[in-house]
């Protein structure tokens, strides 16, 4: 089982080590387990308690004068997130074969008509291959930097006994802000968690939270500092790193990049043949002012066109939530010779 200690930013790459690791019950010794770092101070260690001797551990770790401690327990499970099923449609969307032939055809690499060209994948052009690694580079740079909303998915978790650590979905990229319920109780999830007010639940003397607290770890794992009830139901919205599509899929882009000619690329044609077209023309150190333009309405359009645009309603959104503008925003005047 895995458990992570957090001494903050400023104690990077630091050595910490154990200055108590002894059973609970008895107080002797154990022979403590390796500390590794995860980055930015947050380290971990592995303990395997189906040939641990003790069902309770009393710990402390030290660095750099800092003192953390804390009792770890055999009965403290993991658990995993189960991600929905996305949308398998491809309508508006073109193979590998096509934005990357195209896209050739454009810059004059090949000669047409686009339907006589073939596998761009069996090709021994390395003009043609490296169009093939733009596509890829350009997909996962996109999806850094737009929430995409063909890439939205949902991730629940459903809690189990005192499990604090859940591993969440391979495709998971980053975690839609505030989007986290406890669909169970009907509340909002509280978080994610500075290192300080993770440390604050585990220190303070209560051990029950109403709200279900969280913080992320290394962009795979949500770790609660308090265990969640048993059986509470977690949901919340992600993005998914998956943004192709192969042929066979039924569940919604299901890969990560391009393998071969069948498989759709997942964003709007138009907008990765002008990334395309711009990638190679920058590598070979040609004039790009014109391409990066079109480029940039191209990706402008296309956000418009996927999320599309609502107004801005100063009476409130509609769902109940606070209104932006009324009498409950303006000050109170007229009492005590207030004005």
């Amino acid at each position: 089982m895995r458990y992570t200690i957090d001494f903050g930013e400023v104690n990077a790459g630091g050595a910490p080590t154990f200055d108590v690791f002894k059973r609970l019950d008895t107080l002797a010794n154990l022979t403590p387990p390796a500390i590794v770092e995860v980055g930015s101070g947050i380290y971990y260690f592995d303990y395997d308690w189906s040939i641990a001797p003790a069902q309770s551990v009393q710990v402390k770790v030290v660095l750099n004068g800092i003192e953390l401690s804390d009792v770890i327990s055999g009965t403290t499970s993991t658990g995993s997130g189960v991600a929905s099923v996305g949308q398998n449609s491809v309508i508006g969307y073109k193979t590998a074969q096509y934005v990357v032939n195209q896209a050739a055809l454009e810059l004059a690499l090949v000669q047409g008509p686009l339907a006589s060209l073939t596998d761009p994948f069996a090709s021994s052009d390395p003009n043609i291959q490296q169009l093939i690694g733009f596509v890829n580079f350009l997909g996962d740079d996109l999806n850094n930097k737009y929430n995409w909303p063909q890439f939205v998915k949902e991730c629940t978790i459903t809690t189990s006994g005192s499990a604090l650590y859940y591993t969440l979905p391979s495709d998971f990229h980053e975690m839609f802000d505030q989007s986290g319920w406890n669909r169970s109780m009907r509340i909002p999830l509280i978080g994610p968690l500075t290192s300080q007010e993770t440390q604050f639940l585990k220190a303070r003397l209560g051990t029950v939270l109403i709200n279900v607290a969280f913080r992320l770890l290394g962009g795979n794992t949500i770790y609660f500092p308090i265990p969640p009830q048993n059986g509470q139901t977690i949901i919340f919205e992600y993005l998914s790193s998956n943004w192709v599509q192969s042929a066979a899929a039924g569940s919604g882009p299901d890969q990560d990049s391009i393998l071969q000619a069948s498989d759709y690329v997942c964003y709007d044609p138009s907008m990765i043949i002008a990334g395309i077209k711009l990638l190679w023309s920058e590598s070979h150190a040609m004039e790009t002012s014109i391409l990066q333009r079109r480029f940039d309405e191209k990706l402008a359009h296309a956000i418009e066109r996927f999320t599309g645009a609502r107004l801005v309603n100063l009476a409130g959104s509609g769902l109940g939530a606070d209104r932006l503008l009324d009498t409950n925003n303006l000050p109170v005047t007229g009492y005590g010779g207030v004005s």
